[in-house]
Order: structure tokens, then C-alpha cells, then sequence
């Protein structure tokens, strides 16, 4: 395998593309051992400085786990939109979200967010 870093730039956004479509069933088990746990403290500290209305963006948003906790927050009375480059970390999201009712509360967006 070649070194993400000396790919070009298009290559680079494939070999990441394809990492996260490859991980996306383990991503919240690692993501949480590789910060030692400190991942669910900051997105409760992010969704806890949201306010009630509006819309978020949740950029790189993986699986849906931000949009889940904090369509989850009782007050929060606004939408989301989760954008990642994954395919399949989007579609992940969609079968947390989709049978918890949020279907008319999120959109889940394919797309390389480094170009928005």
C-alpha cells in the first residue's frame, strides 16, 4: 500500500474515502479507544453549546453519532445535515437514524467537504 502521503491529492481523497468505507462498522469503537473516551465528553460538550433552533452541519459527520445525540436533546428543535466523504459511514447513519423517527430532521450528505 502506498503512503497517503505520497499520493496526489486526488489519491489521497480516495485512499481516505476508501479507509472510512472500510471502517465504518468498527469508526465509533476506535474513534472512542483512540481518545481514550474523551470523543463522547467533547460531543457532549459541543451539543450541550448548540442552541435549540436552527440548523447544524456536522461536517465529516461519520456515522451519525453527534446528529443522533443531539436530535436526541429534548429541546433541540432544529435539523441537521450530516456531510461525509464515506458512502458507506453515510449510510450507516441513516439506518441509526431512520428508524428512530428523525427522517424529517437530518439529510445525509455524500460529499468531499473539503470542497464546500
Amino acid at each position: 500500500m502506498r503512503s497517503a502521503l505520497n499520493m496526489t491529492s486526488g489519491g489521497k481523497k480516495r485512499f481516505i474515502r476508501r479507509m472510512f468505507d472500510d471502517i465504518y462498522l468498527r469508526y465509533d469503537l476506535l474513534n472512542a479507544i483512540l481518545s481514550a473516551g474523551m470523543d463522547n465528553r467533547w460531543r457532549k460538550k459541543t451539543i450541550d453549546e448548540i442552541t435549540a433552533e436552527g440548523v447544524v452541519i456536522d461536517l465529516c459527520g461519520g456515522g451519525g453519532q453527534l446528529a443522533r445525540q443531539l436530535l436526541d436533546r429534548r429541546d433541540f428543535r432544529g435539523h441537521v445535515i450530516i456531510a461525509d466523504i464515506s458512502v458507506r459511514m453515510i449510510l450507516l447513519s441513516r439506518r441509526i437514524l431512520d428508524p428512530a423517527g428523525y427522517g424529517h430532521r437530518y439529510h445525509a450528505v455524500v460529499c468531499d467537504v473539503e470542497c464546500l
